[in-house]
């Protein structure tokens, strides 16, 4: 019986079915303690070669993009490039003629409203915009069959592409988990006179953080290439984990997805966590931090969020949170009770994840901040259940070793 989290860590590996291997990293707020290990391989694609996870390996950090391209918006707004709440729909040429999905009349055909309320940053950064993921949406994934197009859009090398779909709620009543952020990261774009993505966030988050392997463009950096970690599913027979050939390692996408399209190392992510959760002002001014970490919603947003995040089938989307009363930020999601007891996240804490089993949290009130980072491509499969509670062991242990190094000073 294991004994530690590593022990139960290193366990997992070998069982073959749970998880390939998991970078975890955690740090306070003074940098005094600070925590960095490294599970299992890299690779499942040669059963006689299993090179090891570093923590520097490159990983597809899929939604947890979103943070970072919040924090690119966020920058905007500091420089009076934008504010939270002005309309974005003017910057954005792709925007333009947006409405809202309402439903299919009697032959089949799409009805379309104009939106009478305006899309704002703030709305766009909270997923209260109006977007939704089509896998989310029976109207947009009839939407898609009815135009001819793949249902649900995962693939595309443009935004407009993949994302260029109405909306399918009035801006600013609802929330639903969406490609706003990516339509955000758009609104940086514009609002820097259409220069990339990439280059943005290279001279205002990366430079400044001294982050060298974080790129919307894999195949442009072959250093990066030559350490990038293999994704892995679920073998439905054996039940046992194997290697997943997708097509974003081999070819890079023109458009620089917000929401979801970074490849980062987890030690280069963790420095952005770092640097939010001590306010160094390297990313953002005091201020700015402090209103990114402020709740956000609207109240009908909020009532449906509590909604949405109740269904059975959504739990993933909050599976780490303890019970209690939540609300989103600028940059994730926010738990605005303490949890159960002294080990547990605090009032405060922002989080969220990517689908790739990337899962990181900032809590400030106790100030540490944390990443677990694998390579799984599935977040439903129930065999996988147990990965999340691996998540809470990393998680949980954290607290235990900063509360007790901090009692033993």
């Amino acid at each position: 019986m294991p004994t530690s989290m590593e022990e139960t860590f290193r366990a997992a590996v070998e069982t073959g079915n749970l998880l390939p291997g998991a970078v975890l990293l955690a740090k306070d707020v003074t940098g005094h303690f600070s925590y960095a290990s490294a599970f299992g391989t890299r690779s499942l694609k040669n059963s006689s070669s299993n090179p090891s996870l570093e923590l520097d390996t490159v990983m597809r950090i899929a939604s947890a993009t979103k943070l970072v391209t919040s924090v690119a918006a966020m920058q905007c707004v500091e420089r009076g490039l934008i504010g939270l709440d002005d309309d974005v729909k003017p910057l954005v040429p792709e925007m333009e003629g947006l409405q809202i999905l309402k439903g299919f009349d009697i032959e089949g055909k799409p009805i379309m409203e104009d939106p009478t309320e305006k899309i704002t940053l703030r709305r766009l950064l909270t997923h209260s915009s109006g977007y939704c993921y089509d896998f989310l949406s029976p109207l947009l994934m009839q939407w898609r069959k009815f135009n001819g197009q793949p249902a649900p859009m995962y693939e595309g090398d443009r935004l407009t592409d993949r994302y260029g779909q109405p909306l399918t709620f009035e801006p600013g009543t609802q929330w639903m988990y969406s490609p706003s952020i990516d339509w955000a990261g758009r609104v940086v774009e514009c609002v820097y006179a259409d220069t990339p993505l990439e280059t943005i966030m290279e001279q205002n988050i990366w430079q400044p953080l001294g982050i060298k392997d974080m790129t919307f463009y894999l195949q442009r950096r072959p250093d990066m290439l030559a350490k990038c970690g293999d994704m892995t599913k679920v073998d439905q027979n054996t039940g046992k984990l194997v290697h997943s050939d997708e097509w974003f390692f081999e070819k890079d996408a023109e458009s620089a997805f917000g929401g979801s399209s970074l490849f980062a190392s987890p030690q280069e992510y963790m420095k952005i966590l770092h640097s939010l959760l001590t306010n160094d002002g390297k990313l953002l001014r005091p201020e700015s931090v402090d209103e990114f970490f402020r709740p956000q919603l609207e109240d009908k947003p909020r009532q449906s969020m509590v909604e949405v995040l109740s269904k059975p089938h959504n739990h993933l989307m909050n599976s780490l949170n303890p019970a209690g009363k939540k609300d989103w930020g600028l940059g994730g999601i926010l738990l605005l009770e303490d949890g159960p007891d002294e080990y547990s996240r605090k009032a405060g804490t922002m989080s969220w994840a990517g689908a790739f089993h990337c899962y990181w949290f900032i809590d400030r009130k106790e100030g540490l901040c944390g990443l677990f980072a694998s390579q799984i491509n599935d977040l439903t499969d129930p065999k996988l259940d147990g990965v999340k509670d691996l998540v809470r062991l990393f998680e949980r242990t954290m607290y235990q070793r900063l509360r007790n190094m901090s009692n033993n000073a």
